[in-house]
């Protein structure tokens, strides 16, 4: 991938005074899932696969300005010590519900979630963007994480890509007025059968 309508468009990174940090390259996708994790995202030049931007500090903004975007980061903040880890522990209240076969609940709390986001449209909040971008928007970012699903290959990534369906499945759920209730019922029919 050497051209750069293959890898999207150019992304500037700068600190919080305007200083240049870095340029790589960065679409839609990485644009979104940057807005979503606060954590900046962009394409591989070698791979092609989207990736956490290597920089020291913490994501304070990211605009989309057309034929490029912009990403400021504030490098007096860590991005280690403002993330919460992946890997789900034991003593957790994930891991605890895990534990107790009542994973259904982490959905659960993820629909209520969206919902709240739906209706107060919280501002700078991925969730709101794909409501406010409509039905069409969340079917097709449903279908792009499914496919990618399909074509991870190594276990951490099918995991990350697994998270990434269900989220946006949740979502699509939710714009559509399906209740997860609803949904449960329908498995608990077909498990009678």
């Amino acid at each position: 991938m050497n051209n750069i309508s293959e890898e999207g468009n150019p992304l500037v990174v700068t600190d919080l005074t305007g200083r240049f940090l870095g340029l790589s390259n960065m679409d839609q996708k990485g644009f979104n899932k940057s807005l979503e994790q606060k954590e900046l995202w962009h394409r591989d030049r070698n791979t092609g696969r989207l990736i956490p931007y290597a920089i020291t500090g913490s994501l304070k903004d990211i605009k989309d300005n057309g034929a490029w975007y912009l990403a400021v980061v504030d490098p007096t903040q860590d991005k280690k010590n403002i993330q919460k880890p992946r890997k789900i522990k034991e003593n957790s209240l994930v891991g605890e519900m895990m534990q107790n076969n009542s994973s259904a609940s982490i959905l659960e709390r993820l629909y209520h979630m969206a919902e709240e986001r739906r209706r107060q449209g919280k501002e700078g909040s991925y969730t709101t963007y794909l409501f406010n971008q409509g039905i069409n928007k969340i079917r097709k970012k449903l279908g792009e994480e499914a496919v990618e699903l399909i074509l991870a290959e190594e276990k951490g990534d099918r995991i990350h890509e697994t998270a990434d369906l269900l989220y946006h499945l949740v979502v699509y759920l939710c714009a559509g007025g399906i209740s997860l209730q609803e949904v449960f019922a329908e498995l608990e029919e077909r498990e009678r059968t």
